[in-house]
């Protein structure tokens, strides 16, 4: 019998002895650390897990449906995100830190690093960077699209 725990391993060994008595002998015991069992698990397992769910991912993303709903979704965050307080931005909304020289600068560092932070898989929710500069009075502080 395999169990996870010692108080199991005791109570299976109790349950086996009134139910088969001498029909049936204890040989050993073997308690295996949590830590010492997950070194033990074939990594290729966890790749072979992570790529089916990367190609599931995939295979979600591809379907119309799908990417009608998440541009919509990006759509309400974006234009929820201007009258958000951001901690980034010290728990001002990017409108009201547009309003002056430091918030402006602050905007341009977290909107650079938006922009940086981004993933082939997140171009649906990537909004025009051009527009939101322009929402903010920024467009003319940089170029970026």
């Amino acid at each position: 019998m395999e169990v996870n725990s010692e108080n199991r391993a005791k109570l299976i060994k109790k349950e086996i002895q009134t139910r088969l008595q001498d029909r049936a002998t204890h040989k050993s015991t073997t308690l295996q650390s949590p830590e010492s069992m997950m070194r033990q698990l074939p990594k290729h397992r966890d790749d072979e897990a992570e790529r089916e769910r990367e190609e599931e991912q995939r295979e979600l993303m591809n379907h119309p449906e799908i990417q009608a709903r998440l541009r919509e979704t990006a759509k309400q965050h974006w234009d929820n995100w201007f009258s958000q307080k951001i901690p980034a931005l010290g728990n001002k909304t990017p409108l009201q830190a547009s309003k002056n020289a430091e918030g402006r600068e602050l905007l341009e560092a977290l909107l650079n690093q938006y922009a940086r932070s981004e993933s082939p898989m997140d171009a649906i929710y990537k909004p025009n960077w051009g527009d939101v500069r322009k929402q903010l009075g920024l467009e003319s502080l940089s170029e970026h699209g």
